[in-house]
């Protein structure tokens, strides 16, 4: 089964998730934050993709 999904909308999900990440990382003065996060979106786009072989 696949969820109908707008591009544009992952698109803004994936600025939300940078710019937010941003911010975190400066309030608490980690750089971290960043790379955690990207790597948590691209469980979400591999999960939502239907794609569990890529997420070893």
């Amino acid at each position: 089964m696949r969820i109908e999904v707008s591009l544009t909308e992952l698109a803004d999900m994936l600025t939300s998730v940078i710019e937010g990440s941003i911010v975190v990382s400066r309030v608490f003065s980690t750089q971290a934050v960043l790379a955690e996060q990207l790597l948590q979106y691209r469980t979400y786009l591999r999960l939502l993709f239907n794609d569990a072989s890529l997420l070893l």
